[in-house]
Protein backbone atom coordinates (compact mmCIF):
# COMPACT_ATOMS: atom_id res chain seq x y z
CA UNK A 1 0.00 0.00 0.00
CA UNK A 2 2.83 2.16 0.12
CA UNK A 3 2.16 3.68 -3.55
CA UNK A 4 -1.34 2.10 -4.29
CA UNK A 5 -3.47 3.49 -1.11
CA UNK A 6 -4.32 6.15 -3.90
CA UNK A 7 -5.79 3.97 -5.78
CA UNK A 8 -7.41 2.08 -3.48
CA UNK A 9 -9.38 4.95 -1.73
CA UNK A 10 -10.35 5.41 -5.47
CA UNK A 11 -11.88 2.14 -5.89
CA UNK A 12 -13.09 1.94 -2.33
CA UNK A 13 -14.86 5.41 -2.67
CA UNK A 14 -17.06 3.39 -5.44
CA UNK A 15 -18.14 0.71 -3.11
CA UNK A 16 -21.15 -0.05 -1.35
CA UNK A 17 -18.91 -2.70 0.93
CA UNK A 18 -15.97 -4.09 1.54
CA UNK A 19 -14.76 -7.05 2.96
CA UNK A 20 -10.88 -7.17 3.71
CA UNK A 21 -9.14 -10.47 3.14
CA UNK A 22 -6.68 -10.45 5.74
CA UNK A 23 -6.32 -12.95 8.49
CA UNK A 24 -8.37 -12.89 11.13
CA UNK A 25 -8.22 -14.77 14.61
CA UNK A 26 -9.05 -17.81 15.92
CA UNK A 27 -12.77 -18.47 17.23
CA UNK A 28 -13.65 -17.14 14.16
CA UNK A 29 -13.12 -13.55 14.90
CA UNK A 30 -12.89 -10.78 12.34
CA UNK A 31 -11.38 -7.36 12.76
CA UNK A 32 -13.29 -4.21 13.38
CA UNK A 33 -10.54 -1.98 14.51
CA UNK A 34 -6.97 -1.80 13.86
CA UNK A 35 -4.05 0.86 14.12
CA UNK A 36 -2.14 2.88 11.83
CA UNK A 37 1.44 2.98 11.36
CA UNK A 38 4.35 5.63 10.66
CA UNK A 39 8.01 4.49 9.79
CA UNK A 40 10.50 7.48 10.14
CA UNK A 41 14.16 6.66 9.10
CA UNK A 42 16.36 8.15 11.29
CA UNK A 43 20.14 8.66 9.83
CA UNK A 44 23.11 9.87 12.26
CA UNK A 45 26.23 11.57 11.31
CA UNK A 46 29.50 12.35 12.50
CA UNK A 47 33.18 12.56 12.63
CA UNK A 48 35.35 9.81 11.55
CA UNK A 49 36.97 8.12 14.97
CA UNK A 50 39.65 5.39 15.56
CA UNK A 51 38.83 3.07 18.20
CA UNK A 52 40.23 4.14 21.52
CA UNK A 53 40.80 7.54 20.56
CA UNK A 54 40.28 10.14 23.15
CA UNK A 55 38.20 12.97 22.50
CA UNK A 56 35.49 15.31 23.55
CA UNK A 57 33.41 14.56 20.57
CA UNK A 58 30.71 11.73 21.33
CA UNK A 59 31.17 9.03 18.67
CA UNK A 60 27.86 8.72 16.12
CA UNK A 61 27.04 4.92 17.87
CA UNK A 62 27.15 5.87 21.43
CA UNK A 63 25.12 8.81 20.96
CA UNK A 64 22.15 7.38 18.92
CA UNK A 65 22.03 4.27 21.73
CA UNK A 66 21.74 6.86 24.11
CA UNK A 67 18.74 7.85 22.73
CA UNK A 68 17.50 4.91 21.09
CA UNK A 69 16.91 3.60 24.86
CA UNK A 70 14.38 6.10 25.19
CA UNK A 71 12.16 5.63 22.07
CA UNK A 72 9.72 2.81 24.11
CA UNK A 73 9.26 5.78 27.32
CA UNK A 74 7.44 7.40 24.35
CA UNK A 75 4.66 4.53 24.29
CA UNK A 76 1.38 4.82 25.98
CA UNK A 77 -0.37 1.99 25.79
CA UNK A 78 -3.21 3.18 27.51
CA UNK A 79 -3.93 5.21 24.55
CA UNK A 80 -2.95 2.29 22.07
CA UNK A 81 0.57 4.35 20.95
CA UNK A 82 3.39 2.17 20.65
CA UNK A 83 6.47 3.52 19.09
CA UNK A 84 9.62 1.23 18.91
CA UNK A 85 12.89 0.73 16.95
CA UNK A 86 12.53 -1.82 14.51
CA UNK A 87 16.53 -1.59 12.43
CA UNK A 88 19.45 -0.30 12.89
CA UNK A 89 22.20 -0.52 10.22
CA UNK A 90 26.10 1.50 10.69
CA UNK A 91 28.79 1.92 8.25
CA UNK A 92 32.20 2.75 9.44
CA UNK A 93 35.60 1.90 7.47
CA UNK A 94 38.32 -0.57 8.97
CA UNK A 95 39.93 0.48 12.14
CA UNK A 96 37.43 3.39 12.47
CA UNK A 97 34.42 3.63 15.09
CA UNK A 98 30.81 4.01 12.85
CA UNK A 99 30.67 7.48 11.44
CA UNK A 100 26.70 6.78 9.99
CA UNK A 101 23.98 5.18 12.09
CA UNK A 102 20.70 4.29 9.82
CA UNK A 103 17.47 3.29 12.08
CA UNK A 104 13.92 3.08 11.37
CA UNK A 105 11.27 3.69 13.86
CA UNK A 106 7.89 2.32 13.81
CA UNK A 107 4.93 3.62 15.41
CA UNK A 108 1.83 2.51 16.12
CA UNK A 109 -1.93 4.41 17.00
CA UNK A 110 -5.28 5.01 16.77
CA UNK A 111 -5.40 8.78 17.26
CA UNK A 112 -3.64 10.48 14.99
CA UNK A 113 -3.20 13.63 16.84
CA UNK A 114 -1.13 11.53 19.51
CA UNK A 115 0.44 10.30 16.62
CA UNK A 116 1.80 13.95 15.84
CA UNK A 117 2.66 14.17 19.42
CA UNK A 118 4.88 11.01 19.08
CA UNK A 119 6.49 12.40 15.96
CA UNK A 120 6.82 15.68 17.45
CA UNK A 121 8.70 14.09 20.67
CA UNK A 122 11.22 11.58 18.58
CA UNK A 123 12.06 14.69 16.35
CA UNK A 124 12.83 16.65 19.70
CA UNK A 125 14.93 13.68 21.05
CA UNK A 126 16.99 13.21 18.34
CA UNK A 127 18.05 16.49 17.64
CA UNK A 128 21.31 17.25 18.28
CA UNK A 129 22.23 20.10 21.10
CA UNK A 130 25.68 22.50 21.76
CA UNK A 131 28.80 21.84 20.42
CA UNK A 132 28.36 18.19 19.66
CA UNK A 133 30.00 16.95 16.23
CA UNK A 134 26.42 15.28 14.83
CA UNK A 135 24.02 15.92 12.09
CA UNK A 136 20.68 13.92 12.25
CA UNK A 137 17.90 13.59 9.52
CA UNK A 138 14.92 12.36 10.16
CA UNK A 139 12.13 11.76 7.18
CA UNK A 140 8.58 10.19 7.58
CA UNK A 141 8.76 7.04 4.94
CA UNK A 142 5.35 5.92 5.15
CA UNK A 143 2.16 6.46 6.72
CA UNK A 144 -1.09 3.99 7.19
CA UNK A 145 -4.16 5.44 8.52
CA UNK A 146 -6.03 3.31 11.63
CA UNK A 147 -9.47 1.80 11.03
CA UNK A 148 -11.87 2.82 13.56
CA UNK A 149 -14.94 1.14 15.38
CA UNK A 150 -17.52 2.77 13.44
CA UNK A 151 -21.52 3.53 13.02
CA UNK A 152 -21.08 1.34 9.66
CA UNK A 153 -18.25 -1.25 10.36
CA UNK A 154 -20.85 -2.54 13.61
CA UNK A 155 -23.38 -2.82 11.03
CA UNK A 156 -21.58 -5.58 8.99
CA UNK A 157 -20.73 -6.88 12.09
CA UNK A 158 -24.16 -7.68 13.17
CA UNK A 159 -24.65 -9.46 9.84
CA UNK A 160 -21.75 -11.14 9.78
CA UNK A 161 -22.51 -12.18 13.22
CA UNK A 162 -26.08 -13.13 12.34
CA UNK A 163 -25.36 -15.31 9.95
CA UNK A 164 -22.99 -17.30 11.83
CA UNK A 165 -25.72 -17.90 14.49
CA UNK A 166 -28.11 -19.32 11.80
CA UNK A 167 -25.30 -21.77 10.55
CA UNK A 168 -23.52 -22.36 13.61
CA UNK A 169 -20.37 -21.45 12.64
CA UNK A 170 -17.69 -19.35 15.26
CA UNK A 171 -17.95 -15.76 15.37
CA UNK A 172 -16.29 -12.66 17.11
CA UNK A 173 -14.83 -9.21 16.93
CA UNK A 174 -11.03 -8.41 17.61
CA UNK A 175 -8.76 -5.46 17.10
CA UNK A 176 -5.56 -5.42 15.34
CA UNK A 177 -2.25 -4.16 15.95
CA UNK A 178 -0.67 -3.85 12.73
CA UNK A 179 -1.98 -1.58 9.72
CA UNK A 180 -4.17 -2.67 7.38
CA UNK A 181 -5.51 -1.57 3.77
CA UNK A 182 -9.12 -0.74 5.36
CA UNK A 183 -7.96 2.02 6.78
CA UNK A 184 -8.17 3.50 3.29
CA UNK A 185 -11.63 3.00 3.18
CA UNK A 186 -14.07 6.92 3.27
CA UNK A 187 -15.81 7.20 5.87
CA UNK A 188 -19.06 5.94 5.87
CA UNK A 189 -18.67 3.19 3.81
CA UNK A 190 -19.07 -0.38 5.68
CA UNK A 191 -16.07 -2.31 6.03
CA UNK A 192 -14.56 -5.08 7.84
CA UNK A 193 -11.26 -6.69 8.09
CA UNK A 194 -9.78 -9.91 9.39
CA UNK A 195 -12.37 -11.72 6.95
CA UNK A 196 -9.36 -14.64 5.91
CA UNK A 197 -8.72 -17.70 7.85
CA UNK A 198 -6.33 -16.87 11.26
CA UNK A 199 -2.81 -17.78 10.62
CA UNK A 200 0.26 -18.20 12.57
CA UNK A 201 3.72 -16.93 11.91
CA UNK A 202 2.63 -14.35 9.58
CA UNK A 203 5.85 -12.66 7.69
CA UNK A 204 7.79 -15.57 8.69
CA UNK A 205 9.01 -18.04 6.44
CA UNK A 206 6.81 -21.16 8.31
CA UNK A 207 3.53 -18.73 8.23
CA UNK A 208 0.44 -21.18 7.69
CA UNK A 209 -3.47 -21.20 8.07
CA UNK A 210 -6.20 -22.88 9.62
CA UNK A 211 -7.75 -25.46 8.08
CA UNK A 212 -10.81 -25.66 10.30
CA UNK A 213 -11.23 -21.80 9.91
CA UNK A 214 -10.42 -21.75 6.02
CA UNK A 215 -13.94 -23.82 5.74
CA UNK A 216 -15.86 -21.88 8.44
CA UNK A 217 -14.69 -19.04 6.70
CA UNK A 218 -15.08 -19.69 3.11
CA UNK A 219 -18.83 -20.62 4.03
CA UNK A 220 -19.20 -17.28 6.22
CA UNK A 221 -18.10 -15.53 3.09
CA UNK A 222 -19.84 -17.20 0.80
CA UNK A 223 -23.37 -17.19 2.66
CA UNK A 224 -22.46 -12.97 3.05
CA UNK A 225 -21.86 -12.51 -0.65
CA UNK A 226 -25.70 -14.77 -1.37
CA UNK A 227 -27.49 -12.66 1.02
CA UNK A 228 -25.78 -9.68 -0.70
CA UNK A 229 -27.56 -10.62 -4.11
Amino acid sequence: MRYSSGLFHQAASKASRVVVLQPGFLGGRVVDQHRGSRKLSIVVEGSFQRTGAHTSTPDVMRWFLGRAEKVSALSREEERLTIAVQEVQSERYSMLLPHRVRATVHIAFLDGELADQAEARLQALFTAEGPEEVKVFIQKLEERPPLNRSASTEAMTRRLQKISEEWGLPFGVDSGLLPTAAGEVPPGIPVVCGVSPASKDMFTPNECIHRGELLQRALLLALFLLEEE
